[in-house]
């Protein structure tokens, strides 16, 4: 009989027959199960899931690189890596199935930062795509398109003493007197021109995926954050090496499609979830100042672009 491991991810319980490296063991009381079941994580027995389940009829959505497409048949979702896994979903249960044979680390890599956040977003979550950091000052979070620099950005505070929420995905949830943001799990993935440009060093890193010459960096200590009130996301923009530091302010609309388009999402066509989501979305748009950060190429210039932030976050809070 395989072992269970069991863990926590973005506040809830998972047990998984798959041990998964980088999550923070439950500390919890497991009674909790009984109002808020565990996320369960396992290996199908088949190989491949059934032919039906990943068929042209059962397709919903694909991104735009073509490196996922979500396929379903009645509850069941199926999220296709073509040429990597394929991992099945059943929202109301939170039973994710793996069928693969690659390695450990792009199996963790897939489920950490692919399919586990879709799942918590289908329940309800809010799930960004974001690198996001707390001083003693402020919190804030940084968005953008893959290649921008939120985790080189996210990092660099890091480096300055900031505590890390997360480097890709964050929940938000509201309250009265704010919005609150939290990591899923604790974890910086850098490459390694960012691990030498940063001097990142003394901290353990790991393969993240075989295709990948990304690294992933533990950070322990950030398991115990609370999450704190976020007081502004900036939505990034790297320019080129001479380019100037500039941050401008986003309209109200501006910040909502800056979140749609950076948000998890299982299944974008489902109702009412569909609904839930843009109700949310038109709620928190007004409750977060949002901003524009554009910067120079080149980490010799994020200190300089840290300044700019900590000066901005200065004078508005």
């Amino acid at each position: 009989m395989s072992q269970d491991f069991v863990y926590e991810f973005g506040g809830r319980v998972l047990d998984s027959k798959l041990k998964l490296d980088g999550l923070p063991l439950w500390e919890g009381p497991l009674s909790i199960k009984a109002t808020q079941p565990p996320i369960s994580v396992g290996m199908a027995q088949a190989s491949t899931p059934p032919a039906a389940l990943t068929s042209k009829d059962s397709f919903i959505w694909t991104d735009p690189n073509a490196t996922l497409s979500v396929h379903k048949s009645g509850e069941l979702h199926a999220l296709v890596f073509p040429d990597l896994a394929v991992f099945t979903i059943q929202p109301t249960t939170a039973q994710v199935r793996v069928y693969s044979s690659t390695d450990a680390a792009t199996l963790t890599h897939l489920l950490l930062d692919q399919v586990l956040p879709r799942l918590l977003a289908w329940s309800g979550e809010i799930v960004i795509h974001a690198g996001a950091i707390a001083t003693k000052d402020f919190a804030i979070a940084f968005l953008g398109e893959s290649g921008h620099g939120k985790s080189s950005m996210t990092a660099g505070f890091i480096q300055s003493s900031a505590q890390l929420l997360s480097d890709d995905a964050v929940t938000l949830r509201q309250a009265p007197d704010g919005i609150y943001a939290a990591g899923l799990y604790p974890s910086l993935r850098l490459w390694p021109r960012a691990l030498d440009g940063l001097t990142v060093t003394a901290l353990k890193t790991s393969d993240m995926a075989h295709y990948s010459t990304k690294r992933r960096v533990r950070i322990d200590e950030a398991a115990a954050i609370d999450p704190p009130k976020l007081d502004a996301i900036f939505q990034l923009k790297m320019g080129e090496a001479d380019s100037k530091i500039s941050i401008t302010r986003l309209s109200e609309r501006d910040v909502m499609m800056a979140l749609i388009e950076g948000s998890f999402r299982l299944d974008p066509t489902a109702q009412p979830q569909g609904q839930t989501f843009f109700t949310q979305m038109d709620a928190i748009k007004s409750r977060i100042k949002g901003y524009r950060l554009c910067y120079p190429r080149g980490y010799e210039h994020l200190p300089a672009v840290h300044a700019a932030i900590a000066a901005h976050m200065k004078e508005i809070t």
